[in-house]
């Protein structure tokens, strides 16, 4: 079913960041023990290594946070990539964006605002049919769009880099090095 159970512990404000990740680990590893798991299996990661890599990639903010959402959320690197039947829920928009490619501003606002008086919709939340529009061309532009093949290529790699962790630090420096990533 994709689901597990999963707790949250975190250090905040020590200056030893590695002694702080060992007692973490450690504690992890005990409480697996008490749950009656005698060899737990152990994943480590680090968010700044993902946030870095998208960086290092030019991914817009809005790809990127579909992206870490949909990894968070224990989907493959090939479907979180994939913009099709997991996308953002405005791609099912794409005519539309299609559509208004081009456009200005204000006149694919007009047309929005028009599609949506069209419908019937007057207002939500105290907003008008123009600043719901707005709100939707802000949001279909910022999720629009696909990750070309190259970077979803090296994001791909690197989200299959597993191992212990010295192999892995030496696999993620040689990536870094292929691709020219800092």
């Amino acid at each position: 079913s994709g689901e597990f159970i999963q707790a949250g512990v975190e250090s905040l404000g020590r200056g030893d960041a590695e002694a702080a990740d060992a007692e973490i680990l450690a504690l992890a590893i005990d409480s697996a023990k008490l749950l009656g798991e005698a060899r737990p299996l152990i994943r480590l990661g680090d968010a700044g290594l993902i946030n870095g890599v998208l960086a290092a990639l030019s991914v817009p903010p809005g790809m990127a946070r579909r992206l870490k959402r949909r990894l968070a959320a224990g989907r493959t690197p090939d479907e979180a990539l994939d913009h099709g039947a997991n996308g953002s829920g405005l791609d099912r928009y794409a005519g539309v964006m299609t559509a208004l490619e081009g456009v200005g501003q204000s006149s694919a606002q007009a047309f929005v605002g028009d599609m949506l008086t069209i419908s019937g919709v007057r207002a939500a939340g105290g907003r008008s049919a123009e600043e719901i529009a707005e709100r939707f061309l802000s949001k279909a532009r910022e999720g629009s769009g696909s990750l070309d093949e190259k970077r979803a290529a090296v994001l791909r790699e690197f989200l299959s880099i597993a191992g212990h962790p010295d192999q892995v630090t030496a696999e993620i420096r040689k990536l870094a090095a292929r691709h020219g990533l800092d």
